[in-house]
């Protein structure tokens, strides 16, 4: 009896453990992230490796790391992170990622971990760091990451769509509403994006994918839903004029390559859908990895 009972068991995990494994990863990710937060993203890591533009400077920001912190992040997959007015929180996959190989990483980067890392979470300069079930590792500035905290209904198709039949390197989701709350009292270097947040107010729903296109641009497109026509037009509006006003103030500035590329922006409604494209020169965009 006692033997069946062992093998019933054994069946039943490895009947979970395969559940688990066929869930799309984008859905593992997305559901171990808050169901409140302002801004949700998610990122294919091994299609940025292989980007022709971020590729090689990756691979050279990794390089000044720690080996054993490069092994590590060699292991990602993909990364889902989500910002909230309290918490930053990022949960990657890192596939068959031993608990040692990450300990020995966070202890080369100046962490201390006592308690095995399934358990409780290693803090790193104020970020807690944590694995989770079925090969996933969470940091958070706010609370300890404890995975299967929430999840936003749609949101893990939605990316899912993005990054898998639409090719996009990146997606986000922006909340409009609780957008705006965090702009209220935006993090530090986010201020100039509350006159974006008063923006898309209108919409119920946006969404932003990067991608790179075959003659090598940088390729952002914006997708709001609204609620009429009406709140469309003008939200199609609102950003003509803010993009209008961000290349004047760049340009003044002395700051060269992004006023041409916000000057490239597209725009059109179609029903109760706004939607947005810049192409963006690869030089200006790989400016943003050096800061």
């Amino acid at each position: 009896m006692k033997r069946l009972a062992a093998i019933v068991a054994l069946l039943a995990v490895g009947w979970g453990v395969w559940l688990w494994l066929k869930t799309p990863l984008e859905e593992r990710l997305m559901a171990a992230l808050p169901d409140d937060q302002a801004l949700y993203i998610y990122a294919d890591a091994t299609r940025l490796r292989k980007s022709s533009l971020f590729g090689p400077r990756l691979a050279q920001i990794l390089g000044e790391r720690p080996a054993t912190y490069q092994l590590v992040a060699r292991q990602f997959e993909a990364a889902a992170a989500s910002v909230g007015s309290q918490t930053v929180y990022l949960v990657a996959a890192s596939g068959a990622l031993p608990e040692a190989m990450l300990r020995r990483s966070l202890a080369d980067l100046g962490a201390t971990c006592t308690a095995p890392l399934d358990e409780s979470a290693c803090e790193l300069e104020g970020v807690g760091v944590r694995m989770l079930d079925g090969g996933l590792v969470a940091l958070a500035n706010g609370p300890e990451p404890k995975g299967n905290v929430g999840g936003v209904v749609g949101l893990a198709e939605r990316a899912g769509a993005a990054v898998g039949e639409g090719q996009a390197l990146a997606w986000m989701a922006i909340d409009p509403v609780r957008f705006a709350e965090l702009m209220r009292d935006p993090p530090a270097g986010w201020i100039n994006l509350s006159l974006i947040a008063r923006a898309l107010i209108r919409a119920q729903v946006v969404e932003l994918t990067l991608s790179e296109s075959e003659d090598g641009k940088i390729v952002l497109r914006l997708n709001a839903t609204c609620i009429n026509s009406e709140d469309a037009t003008e939200l199609e509006a609102m950003l003509g004029d803010l993009n209008r006003f961000g290349a004047a103030a760049l340009r003044k500035a002395g700051i060269r390559g992004w006023p041409e590329g916000l000057e490239t922006m597209e725009a059109g409604v179609e029903g109760a859908r706004t939607e947005a494209t810049w192409q963006l020169p690869p030089g200006d965009v790989l400016q943003l990895l050096e800061r």
